[in-house]
């Protein structure tokens, strides 16, 4: 927090926009490569006082957690900054992922009474019948259960009954068993696809070009969906980072998105299904852009299903104007061209075969199957 009492026009300072919320980075006067990061100012829920002095602008702004009081001196030159700064005409500081001093740990992020909770949920675990196994026990590390707490307010039972759920499909669906030979037919298309670079907050950025999509049969769809997601979670490397959270960014141009039937609807609601109750506190932000006008009715039909933490992470860019707004999330050289950086990142997809060690004759082998099972299910009954 800035102290009333000290100077700050004496060092440079740089703002971007973090979930909607204003930051100010101000480098040490010991080390000009760190910065502090100080809230400045919610948008979104727009919780905000401000008192006008003679000398200064004061600014309250107030979450659930705590309340953060800034004073500005100079208030006429922090108000230009700060337009400069939506306008994108101040540009923020280099990140690069965050990196730690030791490893994550969540655990001790936690207040007291958190805490409580936490090792109740852990004890609930080590009496599951049936117990749980090596993979699931690596799987439920701290972070895991951290996130299944958030996702339900830090109620025991209900963050018991959400976790031993999604251990059962988790059982079930086999994520980690998906190969990227298995999803190579559908990652061809470019459908989807994590890039390799990262948003502001170090977190893998996601590609959706539903105008790309395949005439593949639902439960293919759901697989790849399934493997985007762990892959993009694999690459997150928590324990230095602290990352836990994706970005998505889904253009519908060139979608001919037709009114929804019943495969599509049901590849949505499962998709959905799957993200909110076995990928929960994943969803960083995520950009609809150019959706169509019937999307917008198939919005409606899939919005009774959708989590309102969920919904609030959802933005709907219309214009190519509003593509500005992606740069305030994600830096312009990793940002796409066609969305307004400076990224020359094309999908390819031998590029991506090489980068997934996807052997060719493995690939086959797995079209093979795929049309043989597909022959399999086509054919009459006897």
């Amino acid at each position: 927090m800035i102290d009333p009492k000290k100077k700050t026009r004496m060092l440079p300072r740089y703002f971007f926009l973090f979930h909607d919320v204003l930051l100010l980075c101000t480098p040490s006067k010991k080390d000009y490569s760190r910065f502090k990061v100080n809230v400045l100012m919610d948008f979104k829920k727009k919780n905000l006082e401000l008192q006008n002095t003679d000398e200064a602008l004061v600014i309250t702004s107030t979450t659930k957690a705590k309340s953060f009081e800034f004073v500005m001196e100079g208030r006429d030159e922090w108000a230009a900054d700060i337009q400069r700064a939506l306008a994108l005409e101040l540009e923020p500081p280099s990140l690069d992922a965050p990196k730690l001093d030791g490893p994550y740990d969540p655990y001790n992020l936690q207040t007291e009474e958190q805490k409580k909770v936490f090792d109740g949920l852990r004890a609930k675990l080590e009496e599951r019948d049936p117990p749980l196994t090596p993979l699931e026990k690596e799987w439920t590390d701290d972070a895991c259960l951290c996130r299944y707490l958030r996702a339900r307010q830090y109620d025991l039972e209900k963050s018991y009954k959400m976790l031993d759920a999604s251990l059962l499909w988790r059982a079930s669906f086999k994520p980690e068993t998906i190969t990227a030979a298995e999803i190579a037919p559908e990652a061809s298309s470019g459908k989807v696809y994590v890039s390799t670079s990262r948003d502001w907050a170090g977190r893998p950025v996601v590609y959706m070009r539903p105008g790309k999509d395949t005439d593949a049969d639902p439960d293919t769809k759901i697989k790849f969906v399934v493997w985007v997601l762990e892959n993009a979670s694999n690459i997150m490397n928590t324990n230095e980072t602290g990352v836990e959270k994706m970005t998505w960014i889904v253009d519908f141009s060139n979608s001919s998105v037709g009114a929804p039937n019943g495969d599509s609807v049901k590849v949505s609601k499962d998709t959905l299904h799957i993200v909110q109750d076995h990928y929960p506190e994943r969803l960083g932000n995520a950009f609809m852009l150019n959706a169509p006008f019937v999307f917008n009715a198939f919005w409606k039909v899939l919005s009774p299903f959708i989590d309102p933490v969920t919904k609030q992470k959802v933005q709907f860019l219309k214009k190519k104007e509003e593509y500005k707004k992606l740069k305030l999330y994600i830096p312009e050289e990793s940002l796409e061209a066609e969305y307004g950086g400076t990224s020359t990142f094309e999908y390819d997809f031998e590029d991506w075969k090489r980068r997934m060690g996807v052997d060719v004759d493995e690939q086959r082998d797995g079209d093979a199957a795929a049309t043989s099972s597909a022959s399999s299910d086509a054919a009459p009954p006897s």
